[in-house]
């Protein structure tokens, strides 16, 4: 008799293909039956081949406890986004885990913690992260809402200089880049001052650097690092995921490797993280920490992509009390990347040693952006850098600056002749 395993989704589930659809593939090769139950956009069967169940877009932990239980399902992993999802799903770990059975998500206390970006520092820096210095800045204050504190914006002014210029705005509860605004120095301070976000913020040193990521598949305290996913310039505005040229390649000896390792080590020997946590740094011969997201995320498809451990079917793993960490494919290297394209279909000319994962449109606040997820081989690594000479000739596959980011990326190692 096969079992089953439920996955909780919010956010479309197109942007988890195609190794949700992959993963539901290899648990049904293991007599486990994948049901999903999801709040956003439509589900096809290319997307999620099996029983999949609408819920509302505003359904609390109570009505996917309700859901589930009408199922009979028993056994699950939450695979939502943004962390207000994240939160929620660990409400429904509780009541599922109350009455015997098992989602695996992060307990809604940690889900809470790195949803708030000031509680997340000093957790950070108990266990050997470098963080950024920054300062809470109260919104009721802010806005006169609060006590008639006539120097607070004084305070806040005062505080930020000690930090140093230039800084970051972030909501204190927000995700995804929502809201964040970089401040260059003390005038545009000054605006912000006087037409201030509604909520509390954070306002943190801006570090220059490079913009990275690592997806980590936790348990028990035991852990797997994905490839660092990097993104691209920071120390300036804040830029789109789906514009950029993002990829994998990291040379084993990075500096800082080693102390990035030990420090998720240890914050993931911690009661309550569990799952799928991604770190977001900002690399500059070290790894500052800048955001923690109790989840799956836009970086979970690329990790996939460069190292074969589908982040999807490891949760469901877990959630079976099946779970070690898995051992990655090290015989044939290969290098993840995700870039902006200009054709709705992959060409025919992509060399072999490419593998496309995915070609698709995403639509984000009416705004459509087609974006490409390949693989490659690092001995063919060069051939892939010729097509992409190629393909950023005018009107072509990609834009000029897409394929001039593209080759400059570094593999790391050797490479084969």
């Amino acid at each position: 008799m096969s079992r089953a395993v439920a996955f909780v989704r919010s956010i479309e589930v197109a942007q988890a293909a195609p190794f949700l659809a992959q993963s539901v593939e290899r648990l049904r090769s293991e007599s486990v039956e994948p049901l999903l139950y999801y709040t956003d956009g439509a589900c096809t069967p290319a997307d999620f081949p099996g029983r999949s169940r609408k819920l509302d877009a505003d359904v609390n932990a109570a009505g996917i406890w309700e859901a589930l239980a009408e199922d009979a399902a028993t056994l699950g992993a939450s695979l939502s986004i943004p962390d207000e999802n994240a939160v929620r799903d660990g409400f429904v770990k509780a009541r599922i885990e109350a009455n015997g059975g098992r989602l695996v998500a992060c307990d809604a206390e940690v889900a809470q913690t790195f949803a708030n970006k000031w509680e997340t520092k000093p957790l950070l820096g108990e266990h050997g992260f470098t963080v950024p210095p920054a300062v809470f800045v109260d919104g009721d204050l802010l806005n006169g809402r609060g006590p008639h504190y006539v120097e607070y914006h004084s305070v806040v002014r005062d505080q930020v200089r000690r930090i140093g210029y230039p800084v970051l705005v972030k909501p204190l509860w927000d995700c995804l880049g929502n809201g964040v605004a970089f401040l260059a120095d003390d005038e545009a301070l000054q605006a912000f001052l006087a037409a201030p976000a509604p909520g509390n913020v954070l306002v943190e040193q801006c570090v220059t650097g490079t913009l990275c990521s690592v997806e980590v598949l936790s348990e028990g305290g035991r852990a797997f690092m994905q490839p660092i996913v990097w993104k691209g310039p920071a120390g300036g505005p804040p830029s789109f995921a789906f514009t950029q040229v993002r990829h994998t390649a990291t040379a084993p000896d990075l500096p800082g490797l080693a102390e990035l390792r030990a420090a998720v080590d240890s914050l993931c020997a911690e009661p309550g993280v569990e799952g799928a946590v991604e770190f977001e740094f900002v690399y500059d011969g070290a790894f500052h920490c800048i955001e923690v997201n109790p989840r799956v995320s836009g970086s979970t498809g690329i990790s996939i992509a460069a190292s074969g451990v589908n982040t999807y079917y490891e949760l469901a793993r877990m959630a079976l009390g099946t779970w070690a960490p898995p051992a990655p494919d090290l015989a044939e290297p290969r290098v993840a990347l995700q870039f902006p394209v200009r054709t709705p279909e992959a060409p025919a000319e992509l060399p072999a040693g490419a593998t496309v994962h995915r070609w698709n449109t995403f639509t984000v606040e009416g705004q459509r952006y087609r974006n490409a997820l390949v693989s490659v081989r690092r001995s063919a690594w060069r051939d892939f850098e010729r097509w992409s000479a190629g393909a950023g000739v005018e009107g072509g596959t990609v834009a000029a600056e897409t394929a001039a980011a593209i080759t400059a990326v570094d593999p790391a190692g050797e490479l084969v002749p």
